[in-house]
């Protein structure tokens, strides 16, 4: 934990533990994976969004960045009241940034800023970006897998106050993950502010996830992944996941939950020897012809699935906006209190041609 002082404001950060890891090295995990084990997420996590990552070219091109922008300016005056109670704003992956400068135009009453990720580079440059802008705010980095935060939140007494996470980043897990993560969460927030895209039309999310700012992205990552394999497992010079016994996929999967896959599928046998944790342990495996390995997994939750999953997890979707043509999301989730009445209004963009014509619906829900 360390802090940096400028003549106004003060950035504070922090180092979130890490989960920990299954038995045996990151080769085995990997292995694992392959074997139908997917809980190695969060070591992906700094392959893929760490220092360097090619995240930002996918991102600048994704509909949903340009959406949630639309759907914050379209509905500036209602995200301001749901943010009018705010003091304490923690945002799970940032990014560059660029949406959340537009967000802080709307919390008022803010004291304390916090992001949580994985990127120690782009963590200091919106940390700086805000401080020029805002030098009274405090900000705090916690860097490292958003699943480490509750917990470290809750052991040292923290509340995290209104929880944003834009761009489909803090939902894209299966539904068992979310529900674990939604109840770790809700004792300490008051609102989670969700962006999430509920696009789950085949063609169009295929085509999203085969352009050449996507692949850059992966190449990286699978770049990073043999990097850290290898430095662990002492082999720099080998190709486990970057040579020509692999050939891309890009798949579409219905169950536990809509998402698209990136996978891996090797092309001929291979046989790799790893070094397992004890000295002088070493493991042949062989990867038969066809087997699979998931790189990359994004999640499409509708307003239907995260109805269902608020519900599970103990929440009340207390407000939804809509970009109806390629269904981007904002929902406004709120933990539910005993003996509460929640109104739920949905506003869906309806005319690009004149942005003021909205549709409210408006339900009201009795516990």
């Amino acid at each position: 934990m360390s802090s940096q002082s400028t003549e106004q404001s003060q950035v504070k950060w922090v180092m979130l533990p890490r989960p920990k890891r299954l038995k045996g090295t990151f080769a085995s995990i990997v292995l694992q994976n392959i074997q139908g084990h997917d809980d190695w997420h969060t070591l992906k996590a700094p392959a893929f969004y760490g220092p360097k990552n090619e995240w930002k070219g996918v991102s600048e091109e994704s509909p949903q960045t340009s959406d949630e922008l639309r759907i914050i300016s379209l509905n500036s005056q209602e995200i301001e009241c749901e943010l009018e109670d705010c003091s304490v704003l923690t945002e799970f992956g940032p990014g560059d940034g660029t949406k959340t400068m537009e967000i802080l135009k709307l919390v008022k009453n803010i004291k304390l800023y916090r992001m949580v990720d994985e990127d120690e580079s782009a963590m200091w440059k919106l940390a700086a970006r805000i401080t020029k802008l805002y030098p009274r705010l405090y900000i705090e980095c916690w860097q490292g897998p958003f699943e480490s935060a509750p917990s470290y939140a809750t052991n040292n007494r923290l509340h995290l106050g209104h929880a944003l996470s834009l761009g489909s980043t803090l939902f894209n897990n299966s539904p068992e993950v979310n529900n674990k993560l939604m109840r770790d969460l809700a004792p300490i927030t008051n609102k989670i502010i969700i962006g999430q895209d509920g696009n789950t039309d085949e063609h169009s999310v295929r085509s999203s996830y085969t352009t050449p700012a996507f692949h850059n992205f992966i190449e990286k990552g699978r770049d990073r992944l043999d990097e850290m394999l290898n430095s662990i497992d002492r082999n720099l010079g080998r190709q486990v996941l970057k040579n020509e016994g692999w050939q891309s996929n890009v798949r579409i999967v219905h169950e536990p939950a809509f998402h698209v896959v990136w996978q891996l599928v090797a092309t001929k046998a291979m046989d790799f020897i790893f070094h397992e944790d004890s000295p002088g342990e070493q493991k042949r495996v062989r990867i038969k012809k066809n087997t699979e390995l998931n790189i990359f997994k994004a999640y499409k939750y509708n307003q239907q699935s995260i109805d269902v999953m608020a519900a599970q997890a103990g929440y009340d979707r207390s407000a939804t906006y809509v970009a109806s043509k390629t269904g981007s999301c904002l929902h406004i989730l709120v933990p539910l209190r005993d003996d509460m009445v929640t109104r739920v209004t949905t506003v869906e963009d309806i005319d690009v041609q004149d942005p003021r014509r909205l549709k409210i619906e408006t339900l009201h829900l009795s516990f």
